[in-house]
């Protein structure tokens, strides 16, 4: 007792240890340091705590790890958890030597390579083995002081506002300002499901040793950690199964029967609390401190106690109450091993504070001292347990248990000296808040700070100002006369007390009836009703569920709503928000929610912007596929994109020759060379390339020989590669066959290019020779965006809500297990990827077309989808799978200012379709339906993104790891000449097949087709000609029985 009261005047009361070993003397190292490897362990520690779990396991989070998960899925758009600290560094910082020791201090503690995941229903934590720096680093040398504060001032809010992926990576981010060689301010972002307030004080000591080592050349004097997170969260879990029965009888009486504090609010309660926060603050004197001092000492209390006691009776005189309850946290650090760990130990404690029978403040203070000191004594029990068992009623206005908090803190130590640097740590304004209020007291040089955030949508700022006036006078008057008694009303100040008595008491007269009326409910769909009821039977382990029973009467909490959220979204395909349960907790309400929202708005795209840099930019992700497939396969064609056009006009050679030109110098995209630089692959634009323009004269050759010398040079064509890094990308071939009759034939990389640019650049190609050719100029509007702008927009969706929802619908589309779509070979894969392809073609019965046609319509599909629904029964066929993956393209053109761009801009879309779901193939075709809709709305998504999210198994012989199998359709289109050049766009055959198996469904005017390019290495021709046959036969089936 001696000990801990010696602590409590130089320590916060939540860093104070829980348990104590006493020891004769201290295990020593070589250098006469403590050795902590040595140290025992507390007596009543008997759960073995593992190592570092290694990202080959997922371990279940601790308990306040699982409310954390939880409340970033409730509130997926709000920071509220974020940990920001900044640090403002006076000296010659080495950058070099503080990135590589972040990189040590990340290996050293495993909570900073965490990311967390939901495997059936149930969070889990991963720890990756692999090295990763959270360091980016940002240059600010080139401002003028002004322009340097104002950068700095607003990069704070930036950083910690943004938000985390606590699936993508770990929730760790630090960002180092320069301003000159002599100061640099060091931003850390960090999530609070993986650190605390202890932690700060780790990272950055830890931090400073290794940099301080690493710049003198010293040996590194930080001990290895055998202990981490992952064994706490695993030993908590062991530790609550075995739990002290005393410890849970302690809470049940201590807080049974608890009262909601009824805060006066200056605004309406909001149905939900909206976390929008502030913060005001208020100084107690130095001079105040001796007296205060003094009492404490007499009294055998700490500074805590005597500021809680303060700051409860001056709610208790603000609401007019005497049962008063407060959350504080606590350090939950037992030993040794506990606290030198970087992770969220942090408990939170629930203070309920007697303070009836009008007390004087010492009265007051002994009931907090031995509340406190109880408490203590039965901390081990985690907030978390404390609710599930307790089972509050459910508020999403609320937090559950205690809507006001206090903590303390010494800011005494806040700045540091290393060598020749000069450290000083500072803090963003609080924008949001947890609680209700959340008083926070800190011992400063010049007395105490008082700072109290409070909620926006609750508390107008004066009333606060006011409050902690309140607070500042009242521990003046107790100081002078503590035994006096407290008063029983604060006493309002004139412009506040208008605006405060005029508000209703919160549940009270007609609000209250208003809460409790029967509301009429808009009639839902009874089979939704009946598959929610089979859920919620599930998840809670209950027999039966009305439609208006309430789940968290039954006993549901936040774990068994994500589970419910989950299995509802894979049943319908709806995204079920963890709100919509909180705010709808009967089957009636949540289908009738379902129901109404199921067709809500998309997520807005960002607007395009022009790139400042145009020179040189980095590739979009689908070009880094085509130059790593490029770097990867030699002299490869497999991403050639060949067009062959006939013009049946005279065509002048130089007019032809100057039209190109003119293409090539308005589109920078053709300009473009790619190479690596700083081991990164770049764009490269050139002022000028090349000429790769020829002109061959065949009308020396009879018709037979010059249809072979087309064909010929076709295929050599499209043997041909091209050189990424020297380029030109583009080779443009024209043969006069007779004085009025020209084939043109361009061939691009596909880098550079796409369907939609081909025909573009067909379109402008005639209009500029037009122009030219009467010495005009070219009626073409001039290129505002192009791809660079087109890439830098592409960059931007990365950090948008259209990511993030685009995102978790295809990951929940494409959750494990994966199907592995395996086609009936008849050859053996080889074993490296052999792209070499042929296209064969074969006609549709025109009746047969026509009858899908009006099918369709009735319906309510296209015939893409129609198609579409045909190709994945063949599928099923040929794999005897009911469980398949299904690609198609999208021109990823969706906002207005693509659509002039010439580039790489086509996706590849994914759709996974499982038959079970479906009970014939009208409920398949709208089934797919809807997932092609729901598809498209992800079409700015990368695919290559996707692969690298869902990782399938990789197979080097497979040039997709996802899909072996895809679909396209092109519409009807008048391939007619249109201008003077009447140029007629023609089909090529292909001669490479990007993936195993290709059809696409193809009408014109007067016939309709299927096309089906496929890896001659894989299949036969005769196997191609069944799989036709057995196409045509399906869609013979489908027209007879929709």
């Amino acid at each position: 007792s001696t000990l801990r009261e010696f602590l409590r005047h130089k320590l916060p009361e939540y860093m104070i240890p829980a348990r104590f070993v006493f020891m004769d003397a201290f295990p020593l190292t070589s250098s006469g340091k403590i050795d902590r490897h040595h140290l025992p362990l507390p007596q009543d520690t008997q759960t073995t705590v593992p190592e570092s779990q290694g990202s080959s396991r997922l371990v279940p989070l601790s308990y306040a790890q699982e409310r954390f998960y939880f409340l970033s899925m409730l509130e997926p758009d709000c920071p509220l958890y974020n940990i920001f600290f900044g640090l403002e560094i006076r000296g010659p910082l080495d950058m070099t030597v503080l990135a590589r020791s972040l990189e040590i201090l990340v290996l050293r503690h495993d909570a900073l390579r965490t990311t967390f995941h939901a495997v059936e229903g149930e969070p889990k934590q991963r720890v990756h083995s692999e090295p990763w720096n959270p360091l980016s680093y940002v240059d600010l040398s080139q401002m003028s002081d002004e322009a340097q504060q104002d950068a700095i001032a607003h990069r704070i809010p930036q950083e910690a506002d943004q938000l985390f992926d606590l699936s993508k990576q770990p929730p760790l981010r630090v960002v180092l300002l320069r301003c000159n060689s002599q100061s640099h301010y060091l931003f850390v972002t960090v999530h609070h499901i993986i650190f605390d307030e202890w932690s700060f004080r780790i990272f950055l000591d830890e931090l400073l040793t290794l940099y301080q080592a690493h710049r003198t050349g010293s040996s590194i004097s930080l001990p290895p950690h055998p202990f981490q997170y992952p064994g706490f969260a695993i030993q908590q879990r062991a530790a609550f199964m075995r739990a002290d029965q005393a410890s849970l009888a302690y809470w049940r009486a201590a807080l049974d029967n608890l009262t909601t504090l009824q805060l006066p609010t200056d605004y309406p309660r909001p149905a939900m609390n909206l976390y929008q926060g502030d913060m005001r603050h208020y100084r107690l004197a130095f001079a105040d401190i001796p007296t205060l001092r003094s009492l404490m000492a007499s009294e055998n209390v700490t500074l805590f106690m005597v500021t809680l006691a303060a700051y409860v009776a001056t709610l208790r005189g603000w609401v007019g109450q005497d049962d008063i309850v407060v959350g504080t946290p606590i350090a939950n650090r037992y030993d040794a091993q506990t606290e030198s760990a970087i992770g969220l130990y942090l408990n939170t404690l629930v203070l309920r504070i007697n303070a009836s029978d009008s007390p004087s403040f010492m009265t007051l203070l002994g009931r907090v001292r031995d509340t406190m000191l109880d408490s203590y004594e039965h901390q081990d029990v985690p907030f978390e347990k404390l609710v599930e068992m307790l089972q509050p009623q459910r508020d999403l206005s609320r937090n559950p248990l205690f809507q006001v908090a206090f903590t303390q803190e010494s800011a005494l130590g806040w700045s540091w000296t290393v060598g020749e640097l000069h450290l000083s740590r500072f803090e963003a304004n609080e924008n949001f808040t947890k609680f209700d209020l959340s008083l926070n007291v800190a011992e400063t040089t010049e007395g105490l700070l008082f700072s109290l955030t409070f909620d926006t949508h609750l508390f107008a700022g004066e009333s606060m100002e006011h409050l902690l006036q309140q607070l500042g006078e009242l521990m003046i008057e107790v100081l002078a006369s503590p035994d006096q008694p407290l008063p029983t009303a604060l006493t309002l100040d004139q412009p506040t007390a208008p605006r405060l008595l005029s508000q209703p008491v919160e549940g009270g007269g007609a609000e209250r009836f208003a809460a409790t009326s029967p509301v009429t409910q808009t009639p839902t769909h009874r089979e939704m009703e009946e598959a929610l009821r089979e859920i919620w039977q599930s998840v809670l382990r209950v027999p039966y569920v009305s439609l208006h029973d309430n789940f968290f009467e039954l006993g549901g909490h936040s774990l068994k709503a994500i589970r419910v959220a989950m299995s509802a979204q894979e049943m319908f395909g709806l995204e079920v928000p963890l709100k919509a349960l909180f705010l709808n907790p009967t089957i009636e309400t949540l289908a009738a929610h379902l129901t109404g929202e199921s067709d809500g708005p998309r997520k807005a795209l960002p607007p395009f912007t022009r790139a400042v840099e145009r020179a040189q930019y980095r590739l979009s992700h689908a070009q880094q596929r085509l130059w790593f497939i490029d770097q990867f396969i030699e002299e490869d064609t497999s991403y050639l994109c060949f067009t062959s056009a006939q013009m049946n006009a005279e065509v002048r050679h130089e007019v032809f020759v100057a039209t190109w030109r003119y293409l090539i110098a308005r589109h920078s995209i053709m300009r473009t060379v790619y190479r690596m630089e700083n081991g990164y692959p770049v764009a490269v634009v050139l002022e000028d390339v090349a000429e790769a323009i020829r002109i061959i004269d065949l009308q020396g050759l009879t018709q037979e020989a010059q249809e072979l010398h087309l064909q010929r040079h076709a295929e050599v064509e499209q043997r041909t590669p091209f050189d990424l890094e020297r380029g030109p990308l583009i080779r443009i071939s024209l043969f006069q066959r007779e004085r009025h009759r020209y084939q043109m034939m361009v061939n691009m990389h596909h880098i550079v290019t796409d369907l939609w640019s081909v025909e573009l650049l067909f379109e402008e190609f005639s209009t500029a020779y037009e122009a030219l050719l009467a010495g005009a100029t070219v009626p073409l509007p001039p290129v505002h965006y192009e791809y660079v702008d087109y890439v830098q927009w592409e960059k931007q969706l990365e950090t948008s809500a259209y990511w993030q929802a685009a995102e978790q619908y295809l990951l929940d589309e494409l959750s494990h297990p994966l199907p592995n779509v395996r086609l009936p070979y008849d050859f053996p894969a080889p074993e490296l990827p052999i792209f070499k392809g042929r296209e064969s073609q074969y006609d549709l019965p025109l009746d047969l077309h026509e009858q899908l046609r009006v099918i369709a319509r009735t319906q309510g599909v296209s015939m893409f989808m129609l198609y579409l629904t045909a190709y994945s029964i063949l599928l099923r066929h040929m794999t005897q799978q009911d469980d398949i993956l299904i690609g198609f393209p999208a021109a990823g053109r969706s906002v207005e200012e693509s659509k002039s761009i010439v580039g790489f801009l086509v996706n590849t879309l994914v759709i996974r379709v499982r038959f079970e779901e479906y009970t014939n193939t009208q409920t398949l075709l709208q089934g797919i339906r809807t997932k092609c809709l729901r598809a498209l709305e992800t079409q700015h998504y990368p695919f290559d993104v996707l692969v690298k999210k869902v990782q399938p198994t990789r197979q080097i012989n497979r040039l997709s790891a996802l899909l072996p199998a895809l679909f396209a359709y092109e519409p009807p289109g008048s391939k007619a000449g249109t201008g003077m050049l009447q140029l007629q766009i023609e089909d090529a055959p292909e001669r490479s097949s990007k993936f195993d198996l290709s059809m696409t469904i193809f009408e014109e005017p007067d016939r309709a087709g299927l096309a089906v390019t496929y890896n001659t290495s894989l299949f036969k021709t005769s196997t191609i000609d069944t799989l036709a046959h057995q196409f045509v036969h399906i869609l013979r089936q489908m027209a007879a029985t929709l």
